[in-house]
């Protein structure tokens, strides 16, 4: 670090120099107890699981699927959110030690040696463009290479797409396809942060997303190597919060992932079973996070190689940590650390799996400020004012783990400001463990060989130790491109020998300062010398391309490290529980197949290219060939292989339901490796059937014996029986009550009755939204007024009826009041529970209080935005649950209000009542629409009183025509636009009026129709409303437009429009949108204003217009 970068953090900090060490710490409510002490061990948290998640078996030929619909100018264009959570985001103070003066010393020690200029020690293979732009940013590019294939996969519209290219041409085989189209449930739905990995130590492939529903892991594994026709096995994992950013790794016994939660998260996902498509099993474990940060994850080490890793290894996470950032009281101004952590994971008893730190392992110092701590937007770039992310949060995609017999490594990168200005150079690491040894920093290194930036890393080493850093690179000047660097194994540790080179150069800037959020550097497996990179760079009109290349060091594979693995391959043949297996097809480029080693899936082995086995019981087993060859070295294929002792009977069942004399059957009958094809029923009166879901009438009361025989696609049969019981025809029950009011509390009775039997059940509904199952209720309603109370009965036999009465309730003194009450809040350790409560004009009293359960929580409340600690307008953080808020004359409008877990708290109430004095007689709204047919206007009244009735109509057609009609039809003399009013007087006298613009035309001219409304829509709120479009319409214009907040429009003719059903969508920032649909059919269309944030005062105007 240096002298420059303490200045930056000084200045950062200045206006924070007035806070004392405590306040800094409490600068968000309770959320010291979410950061770690630099030198914590392991996480305290207790292991959560998952129940055992099923998967769906997707046996398809991708091919044969649908495409992604390709992106064109006009369609939409978003940003995915990238979520931070301010429960970790402190500002560290000054660091108590100050750092050493000057520039990157890695750096210095980097550009200080010549690199090599001859280019041919790392030969480019393969370059190609990859997925096109989506209008998503960042398109978040992953991509790995297989056996025969290399899969890409980013950010699509509709969730991640990915796309399927021949690895010996770059031709395109399958895609770009939906993820999404592989999953059910959540995962039917995608959103996004793809990952592909190749599994090398299974030969399968693994692609995964997460929902945009709920908060679903979307994993898929494929069956064989080939993912093309092999099929997949779809699982769908429910984290207990949201899964953001998550980032895989294969370890032994488990995939790994790491994710950005509200306290950071690490995942195992039970690998064994999920390669043989059986049940599997989650764990999670929170982690402790850093200060400064407010976006972070622990990613995880992924496998590459034929070496597997040793028995017993667990998952092993790294993270960075900048001391001055993340320990500033008591940082080491000499060095910083990387953090090795690792995951044992216990799949037979969960509550056993530990995570715990390895070690801190010193490393150079660096700077992890770039642009501050928590800023999005950073590194310029040429051909566009938005400045990039420079990602400085994480150990970039992917950290690499190779098993070389007498050692293991483990390669990462992340970002760093190499000059204390915002300079962004990347700093690579090696970890190594000798066998017998303990993990040490074996090399690190800086490069940063100009003034330009360099970021969004990713490196690997191949077979022979070589290494390649691979990176985004973009300056003021320059439009971001990918670029790439390496060296040898044998060459001076902590350097970057090869001269850098270009894979793509940009060729226009990126619109939007999302960048990434990660690349993908992969090691092709069959040779594990070539490596594979995709990367997003600046193409043309302000968008991304993403780009896809190989290259290899030509030395790999030469002198003692030359041998290429061999390539293992098997068919299978099974006849009942006997199989035969041939190996024959295994291939070894470079010599030839010594051996053949086959686990059988169920503990049984074998050798020979040509073995045959016999299952002992039915059912599908992995069965794995590994070839050695005469070098030693040696690669796996696993296959699933599906046996059975032959056709197994179907067994018979149903279910039915008797209504007095007639019984509905339902068949539930079930075949284990076939189909149901014969049903033959026999009632037991004398009456058979042949259908599978039939109904009988029976001719007298009585108990039958009904029988069901069920013959499967094989001839093979099963019957079952059952007692049915019918009744002669129910006389139905007399629903009836009584009540009493006290002011809002309404105590009902029931006086229902039952001529032939007993009422068994009852079902209330208050009018306000309220029900209840009692016999005798007490409600309570928070408004006066007058509601429908409605009681339906059910007697003994399962026959209804309904009777409804109106009931009217005063509040205190005539006033009026409202709120809610929540009778359960639970918030977590540091977790913030968010409610809000409309305050109308007039309120003279606002109450908030929160009793009962058990934990320690803090109350906070304000008006019109989110409450913090130096923003509300009340606060109570007392030790305990027992917290009031009350506030005299409240402002008209939205106030907020947190409830916030000091520790883990449960079954809390929470009350929050505004009321009012004695409210008046309310005016009535004055609300109309009209329909013109050349100079007649028809118009019709849609004006309401809430507390009453309209008894009087005032018409002013603007032409000096009156009328006092409810809905009068007024033609004029001439073409125009005429303001139109309405004023409406109630029962109490009191009016309300309103205006409107009426076009009419001479006969041949515009006929139009429609309606204007203000709405105001909350948070996640939907309001809808229809228009009827007649025959021969030639437009429709649905438009919203001023007020506040953000709002999105959606339309759609015959029904409800959805995200993925409707003639129009407009979303994006702000309240403006408009539909307009071209010669509209006839009928009814379906309007929705939604609120993406709370909004106010917004004007819809939805009219057609006919030529």
């Amino acid at each position: 670090m240096t002298d420059l970068k303490t200045k930056k953090v000084n200045k950062k900090l200045s206006s924070l120099k007035s806070l004392s060490a405590a306040t800094l710490l409490c600068a968000s409510f309770g959320v010291t107890t979410a950061l770690q002490a630099a030198d914590d061990k392991s996480s305290s948290a207790k292991p959560w699981s998952s129940e055992k998640v099923v998967p769906n078996k997707v046996n398809v030929d991708l091919r044969g699927l649908s495409s992604s619909p390709t992106w064109r100018p006009g369609d939409s264009i978003k940003d995915m959110p990238r979520r931070r959570f301010d429960a970790n985001y402190i500002l560290p103070s000054s660091p108590r030690n100050p750092v050493s003066k000057g520039s990157d010393r890695l750096m210095s020690a980097q550009n200080a040696v010549s690199v090599r200029s001859n280019q041919n020690t790392r030969a480019i293979e393969q370059q190609f463009d990859g997925s096109a732009y989506t209008g998503v940013n960042p398109p978040d590019t992953s991509g790995d290479v297989g056996l025969n294939y290399y899969i890409q996969s980013i950010n699509g519209s509709s969730g991640s797409i990915f796309t399927i290219y021949d690895k010996e041409t770059g031709n395109l085989v399958s895609g770009p396809t939906n993820m999404e189209t592989l999953g059910s449930g959540n995962c039917a739905t995608g959103a996004g942060d793809p990952i592909i990995l190749f599994d090398e130590m299974a030969n399968r492939w693994l692609l995964s997303e997460f929902s945009s529903f709920g908060n679903n892991l979307c994993v898929y594994i494929s069956q064989t190597s080939d993912p093309i026709t092999g099929g997949w096995f779809a699982y769908s994992f429910t984290a207990p919060s949201f899964p953001d950013y998550p980032k895989y790794g294969v370890g032994q016994d488990a995939y790994y992932v790491g994710t950005n939660e509200n306290t950071s998260a690490v995942y195992a996902l039970e690998r064994d079973a999920m390669l043989a498509g059986n049940a599997a099993t989650m764990i999670r474990i929170e982690t402790p996070d850093l200060a400064g940060f407010g976006f972070q994850m622990i990613p995880p080490v992924d496998h590459d190689g034929v070496n597997d890793m040793p028995a017993g290894t667990p998952g092993y996470f790294v993270r960075h940590r900048d001391d001055e950032v993340h320990n500033s009281a008591s940082n080491n101004p000499n060095e910083d650390y990387i953090e090795l952590w690792e995951f044992i994971a216990d799949f037979d008893n969960t509550n056993n799996s530990t995570f715990t730190k390895v070690g801190d392992f010193p490393i150079a110092e660096f700077d992890s400020d770039l642009c501050g701590l928590t800023s999005f937007s950073c590194f310029p770039q040429a051909g566009s004012s938005s400045t990039l992310d420079p990602l400085r949060e994480v150990v970039m995609f992917r950290a690499q783990y190779r098993n070389f017999n007498t050692y293991e490594t483990i390669v990462g990168n992340f970002v760093t400001d190499v000059d204390g200005t915002d300079h962004g150079g990347i700093r690579w690491f090696e970890l190594r463990r000798n066998t017998g040894d303990v993990w040490h920093i074996e090399q690190e290194g800086t490069y940063s060989p100009d003034s330009k930036n360099r970021w969004m890393g990713s490196i690997a080493m191949d077979k022979d130790g070589n290494m390649a850093l691979a990176y985004s690179w973009a300056s003021s000047t320059d439009f971001p491109g990918i670029r790439y660097t390496g060296r040898l194994a044998t060459d001076t540790l902590g350097i970057m020998t090869e001269a850098e080179a270009i894979l793509v150069a940009g060729t226009d800037g990126n619109s939007s300062n999302r960048w990434g959020d990660y690349s993908h550097l992969s090691l092709d497996p069959v040779d594990e010398c070539t490596f594979w990179y995709t990367n997003q760079y600046g193409k043309e009109n302000g968008q991304w391309g993403t780009h896809i290349s190989s290259f290899k060091f030509d030395s790999c594979g030469g002198g003692a490290g030359g041998n290429q693995n061999p390539v293992a391959s098997f068919t299978s043949s099974c006849t009942l529980l006997d199989c035969t297996f041939d190996g024959t097809g295994s291939s070894d480029s470079d010599g030839s197949v010594a051996s053949y080693s086959w686990d059988f899936g169920d503990g049984s082995t074998a050798t020979g290219s040509n073995p045959a086995y016999a299952y002992a019981t039915d059912g599908t087993y992995a069965v794995a060939l590994t070839v050695t060859d005469d070098q030693g070295a040696t690669n796996t294929n696993t296959q699933n292989v599906t046996v059975s002792t032959g056709n197994q009977a179907p067994v018979s069942g149903f279910s039915f339901v008797a209504t007095e004399l007639s019984v509905a059957f339902t068949d539930t009958s079930t075949d284990s490796d076939g189909t149901v094809d014969v049903w033959s029923w026999d009632f037991g009166d004398g009456s058979t059937s042949s259908s599978q879901n039939p109904a009988n009438n029976y001719a007298a009361a009585g108990t039958y014996t009904v029988s069901l025989t069920v013959t499967d696609d094989a001839g093979d049969t099963n019957t079952s029986n059952q007692s049915v019981t019918v009744n002669e025809d129910n006389i139905p029950p007399i629903s009836n009550f009584t009540y009493t009011t006290n002011e809002l509390e309404v105590t009902f009775a029931d006086s229902s009755s039952d001529s032939d039997g007993t009422v068994a059940s009852w079902s209330w509904d208050f009018g306000d939204s309220a029900s209840s199952t009692s016999q005798n209720p007490v409600h309570v309603y928070s408004l006066g007024g007058t509601y429908t109370v409605a009681l339906t009965v059910t007697d003994d036999q399962g026959t209804t009826n309904t009777s409804s009465q109106s009931v009217t309730v005063e509040s205190a003194g005539g006033g009026t009041s409202g709120g809610f009450t929540e009778p359960n809040v639970s918030p977590g350790s540091r977790e913030n529970l968010e409610f809000t409560i409309d305050v109308p004009a007039g309120a003279t009293a606002l109450d908030i209080d929160t009793s009962g359960g058990t934990g320690d929580i803090t109350l906070v409340v304000n008006f019109g935005s989110t409450p913090t600690r130096n923003d509300n307008d009340c606060i109570e953080q007392a030790t305990g649950n027992t917290h009031s808020c009350s506030i005299t004359d409240p402002s008209e409008g939205t106030w907020f209000i947190i409830v916030r877990g000091v520790v883990a708290s449960s079954g809390i109430q929470l009350d929050a009542y505004w009321t009012a004095g004695e409210v008046g007689n309310i005016a009535p709204t004055s609300n109309f629409s009209v329909v013109t047919s050349d100079l007649e206007a028809t118009f019709t009244d849609t004006s309401i009183d809430s507390d009453g009735t309209v008894a009087s109509y005032s018409w002013d057609f603007g032409d000096a025509n009156t009328s006092t009609a409810q809905n009068p039809i007024n033609t004029y003399a001439s073409a125009g636009n005429y303001t139109v009013s309405l004023t409406v007087t109630d029962d109490e006298g009191a009016t309300g009026t309103s205006s409107q613009s009426v076009t009419v035309t001479e006969a041949g001219t515009v006929t139009s129709g429609g309606f204007t409304e203000t709405v105001s829509p909350n948070g996640g709120q939907i309001l809808s409303y229809t228009l009827d479009v007649p025959a021969g319409a030639t437009s429709l214009e649905v438009d919203i437009s001023g007020g506040t907040g953000n709002a999105d429009l959606a339309i759609n003719f015959g029904s409800t429009p959805s995200r993925n059903d409707n003639d129009c969508l407009e979303t994006g920032a702000g309240n403006t949108h408009n539909c307009t649909i071209t010669n509209p059919s006839e009928g009814t269309w379906f309007i929705i204003v939604r609120g993406a944030s709370a909004s106010t005062d917004v004007q819809l105007d939805a009219y057609w217009y006919q030529n």
